[in-house]
């Protein structure tokens, strides 16, 4: 399980994103981020995106950065175009969107099984993660911490 107060794993060595390249160490200084995990053929996963589009219009004209990882369910290979319907489908075309089929982001995050939150303060230390839905809401009160409001 992850450590609160551990560092922001790098996005780098996933060869395929949806929405633009993997987010930039530079890019990302100074700025609150935010990862979400979601599978195919995840009911949870779908109930949680509304959560993550409010957080997203909410707070990424403040600096939040948000990035979606597609990790395969455990039980099926996913190919390129499996991962690129669900990124799709769960992000659309507003954040970053890793196709992580074979669980590189996964594993450095220690995302056993999706739905997975992640919330990183401004100085990239976990403050926050989750497995599956409970207390989503409760997403909002910890990003407007991280984010200095």
């Amino acid at each position: 399980m992850p450590q609160l107060g551990s560092t922001l794993p790098s996005f780098d060595g996933v060869p395929l994103w949806r929405n633009g390249p993997a987010p930039a160490v530079a890019d990302l200084e100074g700025k609150p981020v935010l990862v979400h995990f979601f599978s195919s053929g995840c009911p949870l996963c779908r109930e949680g995106m509304p959560v993550i589009r409010r957080l997203h219009a909410a707070f990424v004209q403040r600096g939040l950065v948000v990035v979606g990882a597609y990790q395969p369910r455990q039980d099926a290979k996913a190919t390129p175009g499996d991962a690129e319907r669900e990124c799709d489908l769960h992000v659309g075309p507003t954040h970053p969107c890793a196709l992580d089929d074979d669980g590189v982001l996964a594993k450095r995050f220690e995302n056993d099984w999706p739905p997975g939150y992640y919330v990183y303060d401004r100085s990239h230390r976990l403050r926050h993660y989750q497995m599956g839905n409970w207390n989503l809401d409760e997403l909002t009160a910890l990003i407007e911490g991280c984010m200095g409001v």
